[in-house]
């Protein structure tokens, strides 16, 4: 199996505040993975631009999921982030394979997923 041909889907809550997920898209977009940052963001977030212009292999979606009260009640939030990266991820992403950058969060959110589709996933 070639990797380099599939699709790497990134469910990252960290992105915009952690230098290390930035680097790790980089690396791989330079290596032609096809690749999905799907973040979700908190309400309080400002907008802003935070999609780098070098990267070809790669889109991002930057998605205002939850709030301040949701981010408190941890279930809620994983049930609104889900929900949001359903609508978001098939209608414009198709992964082969999901990259979970956190286990409590982003973790469950790629393990759902995981249980509806079959698509293979690693936190």
């Amino acid at each position: 199996m070639n990797f380099f041909m599939h699709n790497l889907l990134h469910i990252n809550s960290y992105y915009i505040t952690n230098k290390l997920h930035s680097e790790l898209v980089h690396r791989l977009d330079s290596k032609n993975w096809k690749q999905c940052v799907y973040a979700p963001l908190s309400h309080k977030i400002v907008a802003g631009n935070y999609e780098p212009k070098d990267l070809i292999n790669t889109v991002f979606f930057f998605s205002k999921a939850f709030n301040t009260l949701t981010r408190i009640i941890w279930p809620i939030k994983i049930w609104q982030i889900y929900k949001n990266f359903q609508k978001i991820v098939n209608q414009s992403f198709s992964p082969h394979i999901i990259h979970s950058h956190s286990l409590i969060v982003n973790g469950i959110i790629a393990f759902i997923y995981n249980k509806k589709t079959n698509i293979p996933y690693i936190v």
